[in-house]
């Protein structure tokens, strides 16, 4: 799969940061209480399908196991909004994307949505600012 040309890092942190800002600024509204959200922002100019896991090392069962997904060109998708929050507890979210980079991230502070934008030569990992 060719991968058209995207824009840099820093761009993709600054169309992130606005994605965030405005399109998921109501995530914690929709997030079940005791839970919080996961948003994955697709910043290529081609559809992506992504491998959603997030693991505890609390927990014999994965909180949200292998979810794959289709992320359209410069849209966004709520993956869960059930995500319990367990602060103090390692939560684990790896990201695959088809012949694309794949990343992990451990995610201590379960608190706020986590937002996960993928750029062409990264996946970046941000958590939506306390309102």
């Amino acid at each position: 799969m060719d991968v058209p040309a995207t824009p840099t890092r820093r761009d993709a942190l600054r169309i992130g940061g606005a994605l965030i800002t405005t399109a998921a600024a109501g995530c914690n509204s929709l997030s079940k209480s005791g839970s919080t959200g996961l948003v994955l922002h697709n910043a290529l100019d081609v559809e992506v399908r992504v491998m959603v896991t997030v693991t505890n090392a609390n927990r014999d069962e994965p909180i949200l196991d292998s979810e794959v997904v289709t992320v359209a060109r410069g849209d966004r998708l709520v993956v869960s909004d059930d995500i319990p929050r367990e602060n103090g507890h390692l939560v684990t979210v790896s990201v695959d994307i088809d012949e694309q980079p794949s990343a992990e991230l451990a995610w201590k502070q379960v608190t706020e949505p986590l937002h996960v934008i993928i750029h062409r030569d990264d996946i970046v990992f941000t958590v939506e600012p306390s309102e």
